[in-house]
């Protein structure tokens, strides 16, 4: 197969220079030299570290998912297919939602919160069954994970709705 070119002009891409290549790395914080140079330490910019983000929010995610379903994309079965296990954990150790279930309108939805990370042992994958907990795991571990996830009992729909990082190193 041949291609050939297109009848109109292609537009030049112009690179511009990439600065000076002198094997040293700067990681965007500003506080890692690497590759074998010695490390600078500069005290970060108290503007900038306020703002490190310390979760994600999967709000524009579920909004896509239910335009779809809307839309008639995805099927119903495709989104209201939480596992038995969610929900039993939502029914019984679930908070409940002030909000309605966007799928089928009951008013049963719950959001369960999972736990991962590295130091956490035998809570790692369990989800928080009582509300001093997340206090108690903060002030014990120094970084881990907590999910949050959006569970109607009713219809089975469930979603991730935000992932926040938790522990000691990321306190205040």
């Amino acid at each position: 197969m041949h291609l050939q070119a297109p009848p109109f002009p292609l537009p030049r891409l112009r690179r511009r220079p990439l600065g000076p290549r002198l094997g040293v790395r700067t990681v965007r914080a500003g506080l890692v030299l690497a590759f074998g140079m010695r490390s600078v330490s500069r005290v970060p910019n108290a503007a900038y570290t306020a703002a490190v983000p310390r979760g994600t929010d999967y709000a524009l995610a579920r909004r896509a998912v239910l335009r779809d379903l809307r839309l008639g994309t995805r099927a119903r079965e495709d989104v209201c297919d939480a596992h038995p296990e969610l929900v039993r954990a939502a029914r019984n150790v679930g908070e409940p939602a002030t909000a309605d279930c966007p799928v089928c309108g009951g008013g049963e939805l719950y959001f369960v919160s999972y736990v991962y990370g590295d130091g956490l042992k035998a809570a790692n994958g369990c989800c928080l069954s009582y509300p001093g907990e997340l206090d108690k795991l903060r002030a014990k571990h120094d970084e881990f994970d907590c999910y949050v996830v959006e569970v109607c009992v009713d219809c089975r729909w469930n979603h991730l709705g935000r992932r926040e990082l938790h522990g000691r190193r990321h306190a205040g």
